[in-house]
């Protein structure tokens, strides 16, 4: 059975990855959610289990800390697919998966029409698929494919 791990801040990077995880094939494997301590409370999907981890915004520090529970996670759920809509916060976990073998998908967030965000930007080369949901970001990003999860 495959282990997925979706990762992402909160508000809208959080809504737009479990509706991406909603589709009916992930719904066969185990779907494990990665995410800042607040946001874990106010999603009520039961499909889906939430670990916290924390989000290191633009701290140093935090970005240690981070990176600490993001091998201790990778070591504990083992993910077979690792799915980010982005920010800071996923950066670690996404790149020590990709290094433990994990295929990684990396969806940019859909209110990113013309611009493309700094993590979209880190982690377009630790992806096995990029999806921009913008025809713009293709002349950023010639590998990525268009999609929309919405």
């Amino acid at each position: 059975m495959k282990t997925i791990v979706g990762i992402c801040s909160g508000g809208g990077h959080l809504t737009e990855l479990t509706l991406a995880l909603k589709f009916p094939s992930v719904k066969l494997h185990k779907t494990y959610i990665l995410t800042e301590e607040k946001s874990c409370a106010f999603i009520n999907e039961k499909s889906l289990k939430f670990f916290s981890i924390i989000d290191p915004h633009v701290s140093v520090f935090l970005y240690l800390a981070n990176t600490i529970q993001a091998i201790k996670y990778a070591l504990k759920l083992r993910p077979d697919i690792v799915v980010t809509t982005g920010a800071g916060i996923a950066i670690p976990f996404f790149i020590i998966c990709k290094a433990l073998g994990a295929k990684t998908i990396y969806i940019e967030s859909g209110a990113r029409i013309i611009t493309a965000s700094k993590t979209s930007r880190v982690l377009y080369r630790f992806s096995d698929l990029f999806i921009v949901q913008s025809e713009h970001l293709l002349s950023v990003f010639p590998k990525a494919t268009v999609g929309s999860i919405i």
